[in-house]
């Protein structure tokens, strides 16, 4: 499986939202049908100011903060930031800043719906293994590889007992990377932090994302400016309804 989400042609899906619990807009990215295994993606624009209660969902997610500032929780969050949950863990809450506050939650299936908390905690499942990791600040915008044929791997996450894990790939311009150099074989989102990617016959401009999944044999290919692309791997788990 492999989906491939323009940031450029996104924007026509930009939705403001004004709930109670949320003020901000959604940019809708990666819809596909069904339940189960099931990629579900989008931009979260959360307004000024806002704060966004605790809460916990019932996938496995990652959220990548790209621009603005804010907390989570007692952390500081700018971009870029990675950000981790397994189902069923709470976070939060997610307080914008003055700028606002914006990221991508990014799923290995459709979502259920946010549970806030506490009034939701009699509905968490029993025995559940809570997981959250952070990142670092991820630079982006240092200087690329000047071979062709040259790819740095920077861990962001490192790789867990359960397959989870986040990298950045530098890609000289032109130049190609197997991603099947990374450890692990887990259902995974790219996105595009600079320059632009090609996959599967498209171009993929900076802000855009692909989702996949067994698909060992992808090949990134960079633009002539070069690229820097975030992996993010979901632990082998959430691919079990696959």
């Amino acid at each position: 499986m492999l989906i491939t989400r323009s940031w450029i042609e996104s924007q026509s899906s930009r939705i403001p939202r004004d709930t109670g619990r949320f003020l901000g807009t959604l940019i809708r990215m990666i819809e596909t049908p069904g339940a189960g295994f099931a990629p579900n993606a989008q931009m979260v624009e959360q307004a000024p100011g806002w704060v966004l209660a605790t809460h916990f969902h019932r996938e496995y997610q990652f959220q990548l903060f790209v621009s603005g500032s804010g907390t989570l929780g007692r952390h500081e969050v700018r971009p870029l930031m990675l950000h981790y949950t397994s189902p069923e863990s709470g976070y939060g809450p997610i307080t914008a800043g003055p700028q606002g506050l914006a990221y991508y939650t990014l799923r290995s299936s459709a979502p259920a719906g946010a549970c806030y908390l506490p009034e939701a905690r009699e509905t968490m499942q029993q025995g559940l293994a809570k997981r959250h990791a952070m990142s670092q600040r991820i630079a982006v915008g240092a200087q690329l590889p000047a071979v062709a044929q040259a790819a740095d791997v920077e861990t962001c996450i490192a790789l867990d007992d359960g397959g989870m894990g986040a990298w950045k790939v530098s890609i000289a311009p032109g130049g190609t990377f197997a991603v099947s150099q990374l450890p692990g074989a887990g259902a995974r989102y790219y996105y595009v932090a600079s320059g632009d990617i090609g996959a599967d016959a498209q171009m993929l401009e900076a802000g855009s994302i692909l989702f996949t999944h067994a698909e060992p044999g992808l090949i990134l290919r960079a633009g002539d400016a070069g690229a820097e692309v975030i992996a993010m791997q979901f632990p082998t788990a959430a691919s079990a309804a696959a």
